[in-house]
């Protein structure tokens, strides 16, 4: 660090697990699909936060959420090592099946999708991991038919999550928990 600002996690993570988790987290974070779809400023991606974004898909995928034990950045320091492990093939799966999620959650909310402005439309809201994980993880267990049917009944869904998320607190919205 050459720099005077403090490093972020998970430019830590990147630095110490070279190699295969940090080329897998940047290969994601390049595409065109994942860019267009989080509300990240540049200066959050040049703190590489959109990396961090592509390993909580990522720890999920590898670890069952009911394995989950904050605080976050632990999980998440122990799911980037666990990088390592994971062969190319099922990597390029991982990408595979991400892209098919962005794409199944962009026809179905069009914009904001992984923000709270999915849910209120007041104002602006950048990016939310707590929505990001949720939607992504819940449609990655989903089946090929089971996805196609989601995006036949979007509209129901759709207004399910807004009900569902409507009245939380803002401390919700704030935390990684």
């Amino acid at each position: 660090n050459t720099s005077a600002l403090k490093l972020e996690l998970q430019e830590i993570r990147h630095a110490i697990n070279p190699g295969a988790p940090a080329n897998l987290l940047k290969e994601i974070a390049e595409k065109d699909w994942f860019k267009e779809e989080l509300l990240l400023t540049d200066r959050r991606k040049d703190r590489m936060e959109d990396r961090e974004v592509a390993l909580r898909y990522i720890a999920f995928q590898k670890n069952n959420y009911t394995e989950y034990k904050p605080p976050i950045g632990d999980f998440l320091d122990i799911s980037m090592t666990e990088i390592y492990e994971i062969p190319r093939i099922r990597q390029l799966a991982i990408i595979d099946d991400l892209k098919g999620i962005f794409n199944l959650i962009q026809q179905i909310f069009r914009k904001n999708a992984f923000s709270r402005g999915l849910i209120d439309e007041s104002r602006a809201y950048g990016h939310n991991n707590i929505i990001f994980e949720l939607l992504t993880y819940a449609i990655s267990i989903l089946t090929v038919e089971k996805r196609k049917i989601l995006l036949e009944r979007k509209e129901k869904f759709k207004g399910l999550v807004k009900v569902n998320f409507s009245n939380k607190p803002d401390r919700f919205w704030d935390s990684d928990s």
